[in-house]
């Protein structure tokens, strides 16, 4: 798995690259619960203009992130989708509204530690369902 699309999908993990999806506004509630499972996988992996950021362009990054997250909102998620994980969904693409060049350098320095989560606005128990969603994910498309 590339370096962005691991920090793509490991918002709230605190372990992870905390990098966050995002998407137009912030609340990804409305996003459809009955994606096919080829269409969420495609959104999930990204396109291909992801491998081609060089390392320390937080603004491409971003950018990029806010691309494929836009993509997986206007997907959605699987019928059947876990609801811890449904709403690790919804909490990565609210987390992501916010997120900018800046922060996003700052939560990657910081990666290894529990402020990274913090500092994009994230709660533990918040991290624990982004962990459930990325899981899901991750699974599902593997």
């Amino acid at each position: 798995m590339n370096t962005i699309k691991r920090s793509a999908i490991a918002l709230g993990a605190v372990a992870a690259l905390t990098v966050s999806l995002t998407a137009c506004g912030d609340d990804a509630s409305s996003a459809p619960k009955s994606a096919s499972k080829a269409d969420f996988c495609k959104a999930w992996e990204g396109d291909s203009s992801m491998n081609n950021i060089k390392e320390g362009d937080y603004k491409g990054m971003v950018d990029a992130i806010h691309k494929m997250a836009d993509n997986l909102k206007k997907t959605g998620t699987p019928k059947g989708i876990p609801a811890d994980a449904r709403e690790g969904f919804e909490v990565e693409v609210k987390a992501a509204s916010k997120l900018d060049a800046d922060t996003l350098k700052k939560a990657m320095k910081a990666a290894d530690s529990d402020s990274s989560t913090e500092m994009l606005g994230i709660s533990s128990s918040d991290a624990k369902k982004a962990n459930a969603f990325e899981s899901y994910a991750d699974d599902l498309c593997d």
